[in-house]
């Protein structure tokens, strides 16, 4: 049986170990930064044009240009899409649909992993 389990263990751990050090589409971090970041969940369009969704970040796009691929501690993965008044210098909004998870996420400090 200890064995069952340490091996349900090392799967599990190769099934859904995530490796944030490439994107999605296999670029490599090119660099990482620690901004402050708050939650949105209001908006009909983007600064880009697109439709606001789980994933759409906003950023100050002298920092990071839109269309970046990012991941966001405590969110995952998200574009570069739109942009805000008080989205100055080391800031990012990242969208939710929830309201509820926007007031808990509240305004806090993560890392962003900038991809090429």
């Amino acid at each position: 049986m200890k064995y069952v389990f340490i091996i349900v263990c090392i799967i599990s751990f190769i099934l859904f170990n995530v490796n944030d050090s490439y994107s999605r589409r296999g670029r490599k971090v090119a660099r990482e930064l620690i901004m402050e970041s708050t939650a949105y969940c209001d908006g009909e369009v983007t600064a880009t044009g697109t439709k606001p969704s789980m994933g759409t970040v906003a950023v100050d796009p002298s920092v990071i240009p839109f269309g970046t691929e990012l991941h966001i501690e405590g969110y995952g993965f998200g574009v570069a899409e739109d942009t805000g008044s008080s989205i100055v210098g080391n800031k990012i909004d990242v969208f939710h649909y929830d309201r509820d998870w926007c007031y808990k996420w509240g305004r806090r400090k993560v890392k962003v992993k900038i991809y090429e």
